[in-house]
């Protein structure tokens, strides 16, 4: 066992044969995601500071959020399992900036934010939308392509359809009813974001 220090966490490492234990891996992942929780919260929040003082046009403000702020923030958060629940406090954030640089009062309805067009919606997605095109942006070009990365999603696809028992595809089928049976990948939260978009 060897323990790496990184500020007042510890990350425990068990080393066997060059292979890691699956139980450490989980508690690291679940650290990793803490902190990334953590960083790119600091990251809206020093951006808020900066774009509540400034005195740029609706336009460059704009530019300012989709060119700075979102590539910093949904990097390190597409790798991430969150749900839309957990992004809930990121969102509030996100939106209120939006709305700022749009020229719009803070307390301007959610709904009509990100609501679609056809019914009166500004049609900016949501910080959760933004993440679920990438993540099926992503696992489309790797199976597609057939990149050593899209074989690597294909097992996961195929371990997940084992775990959840369907002798048919598993993305088409209700998360509702089968998810609770997968266990956390990138496929499960593919499918889960999948089956709340519709």
């Amino acid at each position: 066992m060897k323990s790496l220090y990184k500020g007042n966490l510890i990350f425990a490492l068990c080393e066997f044969e060059n292979r890691t234990v699956h139980p450490w891996c989980d508690i690291i992942s679940k650290w990793k995601c803490q902190i990334t929780n953590y960083s790119c919260l600091q990251k809206i929040e020093t951006f808020a500071g900066k774009f509540s003082h400034c005195r740029l046009p609706n336009h460059l403000l704009w530019q300012a959020l989709k060119m700075e702020l979102e590539p910093g923030m949904l990097y390190p958060l597409t790798a991430t399992l969150y749900s839309k629940d957990d992004l809930a406090q990121h969102e509030c954030k996100i939106s209120k900036l939006y709305c700022h640089a749009l020229g719009l009062n803070v307390q301007f309805p959610r709904a009509v934010l990100h609501g679609p067009c056809e019914f009166g919606g500004m049609e900016i997605p949501s910080l959760s939308i933004i993440l679920t095109t990438i993540r099926v942006n992503y696992f489309l070009y790797h199976t597609r392509q057939k990149t050593q990365v899209g074989k690597k999603l294909e097992i996961s696809l195929a371990h997940l359809q084992t775990k959840v028992g369907l002798c048919s595809q598993v993305l088409p089928s209700p998360f509702d009813q089968f998810g609770h049976l997968g266990t956390h990948s990138l496929i499960k939260c593919i499918w889960r974001e999948a089956s709340e978009v519709g």
